[in-house]
């Protein structure tokens, strides 16, 4: 894996992300605070990777999910939130196109099998 976009409002949740993508070799991390940044940088860069907040201003992740499939069918998106009793969510995003979901607060070893299932 080269390059990722991190996607949430949270500063600290992107820190955290970041810091286990270069662990594993990431080279390039952009980022996004909503998802109308999310889909910019999308297209802007076309990352081998995205971790997508779900709830965020100006536009959900659900919502630049959409957009970034209708762009790109290939995009390897993963679906991150903290919102409890999140199976219809996870199912939505699933039916979009996501190819995985990790719950708040992120486990780097959850991570790590969502990067080796995904890009290897």
């Amino acid at each position: 894996m080269k390059s990722a976009l991190v996607v949430d409002d949270s500063s600290y949740m992107r820190t955290i992300l970041k810091m286990i993508l270069v662990d594993y070799d990431c080279t390039e991390i952009y980022e996004a605070d909503n998802g109308e940044t999310a889909v910019a940088a999308y297209k802007a860069h076309s990352p081998d990777i995205v971790f997508m907040d779900i709830l965020m201003e100006k536009m959900y992740g659900i919502e630049a999910l959409r957009q970034i499939i209708e762009y790109d069918k290939d995009a390897k998106v993963i679906m991150v939130s903290s919102i409890i009793g999140q199976d219809p969510i996870a199912e939505e995003a699933k039916a979009l196109g996501a190819l995985g979901f990790l719950s708040k607060p992120v486990d780097e070893k959850h991570v790590a099998e969502i990067i080796g299932r995904i890009m290897f």
